[in-house]
């Protein structure tokens, strides 16, 4: 039986807590790393620019800014590390664009906690952390999803996270790796009725044995691209994490 311990943390995050689409991501500064708790955890997550369109296969005009709020996690505010439960879910407040994140316990023994944190950031003050607490089992799941999303049809989309390890704790390539699945999802303006199938991209971590994605020494950026097809008015995105 192989254990999963590490913490990851995760920064959707901008200097402020609203963030816009635009044809190029802002480059944010680097924070330092998180600090050790008392438990065995697994890296901790922290997203990099959201919700921010690359650049399209073919020139075209520039995307009128479309804010998205509470992009970096600023709020709610935390004082430590806290739990989704007890005041550390993004999506728990009126003025976010977050719209769920959530975890289910998986088969066996261990833990997938998730929340806010202000030990670690990129850029603000907060980001969200995933910790992987001595799980022997498997199905553990959390997920972090946006809420619906203004687009523009045919316009490609890069949309990323930024994210580093906690260096007292890393997951490290020899252990059981968990993943990450990002999915895009387009719906029409009625906001019921999908246009075109889901998209995804899926991602070891921290990384393969080709090429690392967290480090616990530095913020790397997980992402993806996508084109909103014919149609789409609406985009969701969801980053969902498993083990």
């Amino acid at each position: 039986m192989t254990l999963l311990r590490g913490l990851l943390a995760a920064l959707f995050a901008t200097a402020s807590s609203t963030h816009t689409f635009g044809q190029a991501p802002a480059a944010p500064s680097a924070p330092a790393a998180a600090p050790a708790s008392a438990t065995a955890t697994a890296p901790v997550l922290a997203p990099g620019p959201a919700l921010t369109p690359g650049p399209a296969l073919k020139p075209g005009p520039a995307l009128a800014p479309v804010p998205f709020k509470n992009a970096s996690f600023e709020q709610p505010v935390v004082q430590k590390r806290t739990v989704d439960t007890q005041g550390g879910n993004p999506s728990s407040i009126e003025e976010s664009d977050w719209g769920h994140f959530i975890r289910r316990k998986g088969e066996g023994e261990g833990a997938l906690n998730i929340g806010t944190t202000n030990e670690i950031a990129r850029t603000g003050k907060q980001s969200i952390y995933l910790d992987f607490a001595e799980i022997t089992g498997k199905r553990f799941t959390a997920a972090l999803m946006t809420r619906l999303v203004p687009v523009k049809a045919k316009q490609v989309y890069k949309v990323g996270m930024w994210g580093r390890m906690d260096k007292e704790r890393p997951l490290t390539l020899d252990q059981r790796r968990p993943y990450l699945r990002m999915e895009f999802e387009f719906y029409q303006q009625d906001e019921e009725t999908q246009v075109g199938d889901t998209d995804h991209r899926v991602m070891q971590i921290p990384g393969s044995l080709k090429r690392t994605l967290f480090t616990s020494t530095k913020w790397n950026q997980a992402y993806g691209i996508a084109r909103a097809p014919e149609g789409a008015a609406l985009m969701k995105v969801s980053y969902l994490f498993n083990r």
